[in-house]
């Protein structure tokens, strides 16, 4: 981890280590306050609770002092402790383990075990009245035997919680019953002839699935929405007891590795603790995708837990992802790696004290993840979706290709329940692969969404389910949105896609171009396709059919519509099952939406892959570098503030708006730079300025005129020589080195070439900002507090402007 911070920086500004102890609520209050968590709902403000903090870095399995100490001198912060759950708990053993986490310093996260119940206790599913009574008298206990102690920090709830879950006919039967009322509007919507809602199972729904065009019907979609329902159910019943019980501590997930849970866990949860998956294959990346699933655009804290295997590199992907802290589920493994200890400490020191990487990173483009398809017929290894049996794989291919993110920055991930005006407003471009069930209310936000000046890319069976359930299903809106007047069954699609037309939307595609072969020759698009009769004003922009149909044009392809300041695209297949993202045709159409007004830009990065990762921040920018060798990266940043860190920051006039931050990146490093409150204007010509030191004491900056010389120094730095001088203005504002209005600094520029060095003393003025005109040539430039004793330490001082 590498940002460089001025001595004695302000270290109260840091959210890693231990919070401090809270005082104990009288029995009164507590009673109280239990009573009002007991009858309040999920997803309730958690102000009252203490946060997750940022930072917090905790480890499972430490089960001897070796094992603690490993973690604590790893930087660790904190350890779980699994609670058994016993009909009469023994508390000694546990007892132990808390105390000999809190003599090494560490605080605890107590994992009472809720998803094994003792026999009698009734099965974890949130029907059974049974295990409800047992479960909530096992929290209570718990958390009354540990109410009074400090080295509790939080709660967690059962890992991978599906596999608990008990899914059951009965339980499938009473959804049903809940969403039609009778059976007779069930067979309406399902096309069926059941006689009774009893007559009704899981199996007898994949039967009736299995012949509807890839196995999509309104039957099976039921069926994975109780799924999830079940799922989410027995979650905030978890979430609510606990909760209940202790109003004060945060409550975090399970580690979670499922992507489909992932994206359906419910509010009342302070923290979701999502699993980054090792690489799948020799020199693969890490799945950090999972923490972004997990957070759902800064819905959700996430903790990621980090592979055993790639810890480090996992721990560069996590950060970019937005996580907000990391764990290690078995700490024993850095008992017998001291350097992994070292290094794991330094990268979480640097990252605990640095402002760029806050809590989410700033995407422009987001994936609508409706957890249905699943790959057929093997099945995700990260279980992507509920949807059994349906031939409609659309969700790991596209997260696998944005896993590393791309030149403009990380991609977010929202849940349907997340779709509103504020969460999108942030948004350029919406991914919807496989989004099944859209509401009216949902259809309106996305056609907001778009009229204001979005992109929506959409695929075969978008928003089916309220309109009957099957792949060419369709609906008037759903038609105005996207741009069609009918689809007509689907039909084989014919193997590629041809470019037709040229279209504003996508610049770098012409007509003619084709997309390519997929492994051993296969056509990327040889599934069904839905026939399309476009609208008057849609572009037919690819097609793999081109039909007469009693007079009507008819295509199976592409269709783009220019809808207010922003367009949809609706393909009429499944677009991202088989099509490899090393097609030509596939990088250059994700390029083109990518590249809408990103936040951050990647120069001459390949749109995916490559050595470099980067993520914008709303605190700054991060950078992780996963190659061999050290690189010289360069990124595009909208706005005039510069980036303080081991960066340069080219200004140039022609560009006013912008900047181009430049950096060196040794091999596995993550490099951090936090935006601060200082500009450099110019009406033409560059300036090179490195923000060396920026925290309350004081501002360093080393500045270049002209177009320096960048290059990599031996150490992996991006550093300058200097070119030829350049007038220009330096604004400090007011940030975390206070700039007030009337506040005294100290200035002293000191020019490289001839040694020469002014110092004198300004007074900020009104604006709250110092100003500095100045012919800039290789200059180092300090700014500290001056003596607020007028006229002590010489000249008077002189009013903050032209110096």
């Amino acid at each position: 981890m590498h940002l460089t911070r001025c001595r004695g920086k302000d270290r109260g500004r840091r959210t890693g280590g231990t919070p401090r102890a809270a005082r104990a609520p009288s029995p009164v209050l507590l009673a109280l306050l239990a009573a009002v968590a007991a009858a309040a709902i999920p997803g309730r403000p958690a102000a009252a609770r203490e946060a997750v903090p940022r930072g917090l870095a905790w480890c499972g399995r430490a089960l001897t002092p070796e094992d603690l100490a490993a973690c604590r001198a790893a930087g660790f912060d904190a350890v779980r402790v699994d609670v058994p759950w016993q009909a009469s708990p023994a508390w000694e053993g546990t007892d132990a383990q808390v105390a000999a986490a809190r003599e090494q310093g560490l605080r605890v996260i107590l994992a009472p075990r809720m998803a094994a119940p003792p026999p009698g206790a009734g099965l974890p599913d949130p029907d059974d009245e049974e295990y409800r009574g047992r479960l909530k008298l096992w929290i209570e206990g718990v958390v009354e035997h540990f109410r009074g102690n400090e080295t509790v920090l939080a709660w967690m709830a059962p890992d991978e919680p599906e596999q608990a879950l008990q899914l059951t006919d009965a339980g499938l039967r009473r959804y049903l019953a809940g969403r039609y009322r009778e059976v007779a509007a069930l067979n309406q919507a399902w096309g069926t002839r059941y006689r009774a809602l009893p007559d009704i199972s899981s199996a007898g729904v994949l039967v009736a699935t299995q012949p509807r065009a890839l196995g999509i019907s309104r039957a099976g979609t039921d069926m994975a929405l109780y799924r999830r329902q079940a799922l989410v159910r027995l979650m905030e019943l978890w979430a609510r007891f606990l909760h209940a019980a202790d109003e004060r501590r945060p409550v975090l997930t399970g580690a979670t590795g499922r992507y489909r849970s992932l994206i359906s866990v419910p509010e009342g949860y302070d923290g979701v603790v999502a699993r980054v998956a090792p690489p799948l294959t020799p020199g693969g990346e890490p799945a950090a995708e999972s923490v972004a699933i997990a957070s759902r655009s800064g819905r959700f804290t996430v903790i990621a837990s980090l592979p055993p295997s790639d810890l480090l590199n996992a721990l560069g992907g996590a950060i970019l992802h937005g996580a907000a802290g990391v764990a290690v589920e078995d700490g024993r493994a850095l008992r017998a790696n001291p350097l992994l200890r070292t290094k794991l400490k330094a990268a979480l020191d640097g990252w605990r004290g640095s402002l760029a990487a806050t809590r989410m990173p700033r995407p422009t483009a987001a994936i609508l993840y409706e957890p249905f398809a699943d790959s057929h017929p093997t099945g995700s290894p990260y279980f992507t979706g509920y949807l059994a049996g349906a031939d409609a794989g659309e969700l790991e291919p596209l997260f696998a290709a944005l896993r590393r993110g791309t030149p403009f920055g990380q991609v977010g991930f929202l849940a349907q329940e997340d779709l509103g005006a504020e969460r999108l407003s942030g948004y350029r471009v919406l991914f919807c692969p496989m989004a099944l069930s859209l509401s009216g209310d949902d259809l309106q936000t996305l056609s907001a969404f778009v009229v204001g000046g979005g992109v929506l890319v959409a695929d075969v069976g978008f928003g089916c389910y309220e309109v009957g359930g099957e792949t060419a299903s369709w609906s008037v809106p759903l038609a105005a949105l996207l741009g069609f007047r009918a689809l007509w069954p689907p039909i084989p699609a014919g193997g590629a896609l041809r470019i037709y037309e040229k279209c504003d939307l996508f610049p770098s595609l012409l007509p003619g171009v084709m997309t390519a072969p997929t492994g051993g020759g296969v056509p990327p698009f040889g599934d069904l396709a839905t026939l399309i009769e476009p609208l008057v004003g849609s572009t037919v922009f690819a097609a793999t059919v081109d039909r007469s149909m009693w007079g009507r044009r008819m295509y199976g392809g592409l269709l783009v519509r220019s809808l207010g300041k922003g367009w949809t695209v609706f393909s009429s297949m499944k677009l991202w099952q088989r099509w490899s993202p090393s097609d030509p045709l596939y990088q250059a159409f994700h390029r083109d939406l990518l590249a809408r007004s990103p936040v951050v830009a990647l120069r001459d990065a390949p749109l995916l892959g490559g050595d470099v990762q980067v993520a914008a921040f709303e605190g700054g920018l991060a950078a992780h570098h996963t190659g061999t060798r050290s690189a010289l990266v360069a990124m595009d940043v909208p706005g005039e503030d510069l980036y303080a860190g081991p960066c340069l920051n080219e200004c140039r006039g022609a560009l006013a708006g912008s900047t181009v931050v430049h950096a060196g990146l040794k091999p596995g490093a993550l490099g951090l730079y936090e935006r601060v409150p200082i500009r450099c204007l110019l009406p033409r010509g560059t300036v090179t300025v490195a923000v060396e030191c920026y925290g309350p004491e004081g501002v360093k900056l080393a500045l270049c005129g002209g177009k320096p010389r960048l290059s990599l120094s031996a150490e992996g730095r991006a550093v300058m020589e200097g070119s030829s001088p350049q007038s220009a203005r330096l604004v400090i504002g007011d940030g975390r080195y206070p700039v007030r209005p009337d506040s005294l600094h100290r200035v002293r520029v000191k020019d490289l070439e001839t040694g020469r060095a002014q110092e004198h003393t300004v007074r900020v003025g009104a604006n709250g900002r110092i100003e500095l005109d100045k012919e800039f040539g290789s200059d180092v430039i300090t700014v500290t507090p001056a003596p607020t004793t007028e006229g002590s330490e010489g000249a008077a001082p002189q009013t903050a402007g032209s110096h």
